[in-house]
């Protein structure tokens, strides 16, 4: 089976914990993998307790390590290896935990760098309750080797933390050494990494639990002079590990005498003089200098108390004992303590707020948050208007229920603040796509999912968010995406309608800006993001948002989803003619006059040319052309793939618009966009190679450049139209910018 992932896990009794992580591993997303226990000596009725648990599920398998394997860990692990029969292979302790995700993300990640022996992946502690500590143990990425980390005690992982081609730990004979038993991950590490073998450190979410502070691990109850034996063996085996490697330098030298110098003073104190001369011999140094070594660190760790002479600390320096020391301590060798760094760790949870998931600003909010999901970032999306069906991460926001006084109050007095929009618009006559005010009924600061959240993401929040309170109650950092011009201006949601309108809303417009200044002041806000430079210079210049840091992130397109099709197939599929040359136009609703399909109308019917026809998608108008091919509303992404591949080039009039979602889907599919030469078309088309921009925004211009483009359609290269739209417009890519927007903004505030 391709992509198999075998899981190893040792236990001695503690079923409590055991079966908690068993759970872990049945939550898995990927499904294809198989978990391989081995018991290392339990009590008879916890092994039953375990059985009853697994027989549920074939993946799960149990074995008893055998007599003639040395009983602890390291030969609970090697039984594991000779039975695991997997593409892939991981260990995990008994009292571990999987994240949903781990195993996904894993094998996500080995597609990606398929040359690669094995990969190592951040993990995070916890006491009792998942995340109940946000650390992480250590830092992934530091400019010193990973070997010599490993060898100061600076461990850079642990041993949940890689995932290994399992042929590889076949092919080199890599094992558990069963004779140690104390810090034997060290020498199983330092034992793959000597033999220069091909990995990657993804410093990417934590994707397992490691358990904190449990001491009844798998049975070790060797008496405390074999694990003293056990510490002199893992010295010469590091040495033989770095030999082999040909890594035995200067500063690998200093680093196993200062391990040897550690290891030295537990023995000395037990005084086992034999197991002294053994590391000295390892070290390739006389037993006495080693002894002196040793025994300078003694006074110098209890000098204070023994009041020593500067006569007596000056001989020892005369000796050169104290530049030995110092020569095999470093700057940051751990030698005086075995440690661990536990670096505070931030698992991000991130709530997007948005009125609809439908709609171009809608679609667009919903790919950020699929993306981010996919990036394995803990993404909620709460709405007013939920249509996804399945996704329990996409939440419907349920506002209190009013009392049945308030229901006959809000009937007879127009008291809700939706009535109240409403009559104030009511006497207001004007042309435009839409207008918002800052109020509502809705109390999003009071919902768990905000309240829980780290980091607060608005979209298009027109008619839900209740600006004043809002922003005064969250002060959590607040990221907004701007899908259109509302945010920065009053109610209208794009220039040209404020402009168009200044003398019958002008009043009351700015009195929403004035509402809208006044909450942003103090407020969490603290990022504004555009898709498009357009955009973003606009808002980086209005009264409301120009203080606030901003930064372009793109729309993102899945580019698994929005493909190349046979054209020929998808037309029949259509009902759409071979013989002519289709140009398609997409809105949700075809009266929008900011889409401009009237200017579309006027420029196509002034053609007069036989060999072509045009499509359009979006809510019929009742003034329906007898010469156009209407589809209606299509809410279905794969019927949409059709039509852009059906079509020989995408039609964007628009009078003004950010970045559509429309205009790169078609690139995506590698269909050529004619556009008007505004707002983002004008960053993303590029004449000739993915489409043409008309040199005006007018029906005139429009119809010049449609001509044109019958005539030189055969031009265009439709892969390289799609390859440069992964390039740039990726889901993954734009999920990853808001990642790094947003831990940097967790990481400022820290």
């Amino acid at each position: 089976m391709v992509n198999l992932i075998s899981i190893v896990i040792p236990f001695f009794n503690r079923s409590r914990l055991l079966l908690r992580t068993l759970d872990s591993v049945i939550n898995q997303t990927h499904n294809n993998w198989e978990c391989i226990l081995i018991d290392d000596g339990s009590n008879l009725e916890e092994v039953v307790l375990i059985k009853s648990f697994i027989n549920k599920d074939n993946r799960f398998s149990l074995f008893q390590r055998p007599k003639n394997i040395n009983k602890g860990m390291c030969g609970s692990r090697n039984v594991g290896i000779e039975k695991a029969t997997g593409d892939f292979i991981m260990f995990l302790d008994s009292d571990d935990l999987l994240k949903p995700f781990c195993l996904e993300q894993r094998i996500s990640h080995f597609l990606k760098y398929k040359n690669l022996d094995f990969l190592i992946f951040q993990t995070e502690l916890f006491n009792d309750k998942e995340g109940d500590l946000r650390k992480i143990p250590n830092i992934l990425n530091k400019d010193k080797s990973d070997i010599s980390r490993f060898i100061s005690f600076d461990y850079p992982w642990n041993v949940i933390a890689p995932i290994y081609k399992l042929n590889l730990l076949k092919r080199y004979n890599i094992k558990w050494n069963e004779s140690i038993n104390m810090h034997e991950d060290i020498e199983f590490h330092l034992n793959i990494l000597t033999f220069n073998l091909n990995y990657k450190k993804i410093d990417s979410t934590p994707d397992v639990y490691i358990r904190m502070g449990n001491d009844n691990k798998v049975s070790n109850d060797f008496k405390n002079i074999k694990s003293l034996v056990s510490n002199v063996k893992l010295l010469e085996n590091i040495k033989f590990y770095l030999e082999r490697g040909s890594l035995y330098d200067k500063e690998m030298r200093q680093r196993l005498y200062g391990l040897s110098l550690f290891y030295g003073k537990l023995i000395a104190a037990s005084k086992v003089s034999n197991l002294l001369k053994e590391i000295a011999r390892i070290n390739r140094i006389p037993s006495k200098i080693y002894f002196l070594d040793l025994r300078y660190i003694q006074l110098l760790n209890h000098e204070r108390s023994l009041r020593l002479t500067a006569i007596f600390m000056k001989l020892y320096k005369i000796s050169g004992v104290n530049k030995r020391i110092k020569y095999a301590q470093m700057q940051d060798s751990t030698l005086a303590k075995y440690s661990v760094e536990e670096e505070q760790y931030s698992n991000l949870k991130v709530v997007h707020l948005s009125t609809q998931e439908s709609g171009g600003a809608g679609i667009a909010a919903s790919r950020i948050h699929k993306g981010l999901r996919k990036a394995f970032v803990p993404s909620v999306f709460l709405t007013l208007k939920k249509t996804t069906i399945r996704d329990e991460n996409v939440v419907n926001f349920k506002n209190e229920q009013p009392s049945f006084f308030k229901k006959i109050q809000n009937k007879f007095f127009s008291t809700s603040v939706i009535q109240k929009h409403q009559k104030k618009l009511k006497n207001l006559k004007g042309q435009h796509e839409g207008f918002s005010f800052p109020t509502s009924d809705y109390k999003l600061h009071e919902h768990p999912l905000i309240i829980e959240a780290d980091i607060i993401h608005l979209h298009w929040v027109s008619g839900f968010l209740d600006f004043p309170s809002f922003f005064k109650h969250v002060k959590k950092p607040i990221v907004w995406t701007l899908h259109d011009m509302n945010p920065f201006q009053g109610g209208f949601h794009y220039k040209e309608d404020e402009i168009r309108n200044d003398t019958v809303y002008g009043k009351l417009d700015m009195h929403i800006k004035g509402l809208k200044k006044k909450a942003y002041q103090n407020s969490g806000l603290h990022s504004i993001v555009s898709p498009s430079k357009w955009m973003l210079e606009a808002s980086k210049k209005s009264e409301l948002l120009s203080v606030f840091p901003h930064i372009q992130i793109a729309n993102g397109i899945d580019s698994e989803v929005f493909n190349i099709l046979d054209k020929k197939s998808v037309r029949d599929s259509l009902g759409l003619p071979l013989d002519k040359s289709i140009f398609l136009f997409v809105s949700e609703s075809l009266d929008n006059k900011r889409k401009q399909f009237d200017v579309l109308l006027d420029a196509f019917s002034q053609m007069k040319r036989t060999d072509s026809m045009l499509v359009a998608v979006g809510v019929i108008p009742s003034d329906r052309k007898s010469n156009i091919h209407y589809i209606g509303t299509v809410k279905d992404e794969t019927k949409m793939v059709e039509l852009y591949n059906a079509a020989d080039a995408f039609i964007l009039p628009s009078a003004e618009d950010n970045l559509p979602n429309v205009m790169l889907e078609s690139l995506m599919c590698g269909t050529p966009v004619i556009a008007t030469p505004v707002g983002g078309m004008n960053e993303v088309i590029e004449h000739g190679v993915n489409g043409y921009l008309a040199s005006e925004d007018n029906a005139i211009a429009l119809k010049k450049v449609l001509d044109y483009f019958l005539d030189t359609q055969h031009t265009f290269d439709r892969e390289v139209i799609r390859k440069v739209a992964i390039e740039k417009f990726e889901l993954k890519q734009q999920a990853e910018a808001y990642k790094n927007l947003y831990k940097a903004i967790v990481s400022k505030l820290n």
